[in-house]
């Protein structure tokens, strides 16, 4: 059974489904796997996911399926995880383990922002290093009016800006956690 347990990430998408949800009080993770290649009297009858945390939670959870969820808190966290079959007395080895990591997202790269007159043109590109919350979105303020917008592009246009009015810009990230800490850029239009 060491080694057969799959997991699906970002990272082999071309392979497995992933699944990821977020709800008010919590992160929702399936886990799949495998079963493991052994004798017909040999074939696990349950399996045990163990989980820990970094904070020193350790727990176990019993299913008959090769499909699990896992339901988090919604902090930031990293869990290792990992799978054993179970057949009567028998426990087989736990398979490799996974390390999820939830987080909020880091800033996003390359802030570029361009304009003349009233309008103003701000592009990024998304941050790395996100760990296994995906990117949801993207929250843009300017300080004059503290006008929030949210978007899932990579850009947005402002416009109807005064002239010879200095803004600061701030582009963040946004995941199941929160937002990104923001760095501010400034414009003298």
């Amino acid at each position: 059974m060491s080694g057969l347990f799959s997991y699906s990430t970002r990272k082999s998408e071309q392979r497995y489904k992933s699944n990821y949800e977020t709800t008010k009080n919590s992160i929702i993770q399936t886990l799949y796997w495998s079963e493991p290649s052994t004798s017909a009297n040999d074939v696990p009858k349950y399996y045990t996911i163990y989980y820990s945390s970094s904070n020193g939670i350790t727990l176990e959870k019993n299913t008959t399926g090769l499909v699990y969820t896992l339901v988090f808190p919604p902090k930031n966290e990293t869990y290792n995880v990992s799978v054993a079959g179970r057949s009567g007395q028998h426990i087989g080895p736990r398979s490799d383990h996974i390390t999820l990591v939830y987080k909020e997202p880091p800033v996003p790269l390359e802030v570029i922002i361009t304009g003349k007159a009233c309008d103003v043109y701000i592009s990024w590109k998304p941050p790395t290093d996100i760990g296994d919350l995906p990117i949801t979105g993207y929250v843009i303020e300017h300080s004059t009016t503290s006008i929030k917008l949210n978007t899932t592009t990579l850009n947005v246009s402002i416009s109807q800006l005064i002239p010879k009015t200095k803004y600061t810009f701030r582009v963040k990230a946004v995941n199941a956690l929160g937002e990104s800490f923001v760095h501010g850029y400034e414009l003298y239009n």
